[in-house]
């Protein structure tokens, strides 16, 4: 990614090319942060196939995201909910 990420259109994301299992009820992944960046707003979620890498999963449909800088999830909407601790470089 190369970019300023001074707005919710100028994120960069990427996409794994091994997606979940389309019918299984528990599907497990992990990701280790080596490196938060400036801000150390990440994200970690889950979108369908067609969701824009210019936005971070969780603010459009159809995705699910669990942001770093405040440790909350958000589903389809900009308005994220209590979920669990912040994290960033070094967390699994």
């Amino acid at each position: 990614y190369i970019g300023k990420g001074n707005h919710g259109y100028d994120v960069g994301a990427i996409r794994t090319d091994r997606p979940c299992p389309a019918r299984c009820a528990l599907y497990y992944f992990e990701a280790t942060v080596l490196d938060a960046g400036e801000r150390g707003a990440l994200c970690i979620g889950l979108a369908g196939e067609s969701f824009s890498l210019h936005r971070q999963p969780g603010w459009e449909p159809d995705s699910f995201g669990y942001h770093a800088e405040d440790g909350r999830k958000y589903t389809d909407s900009e308005r994220g909910e209590v979920y669990g601790p912040a994290w960033g470089a070094g967390d699994v």
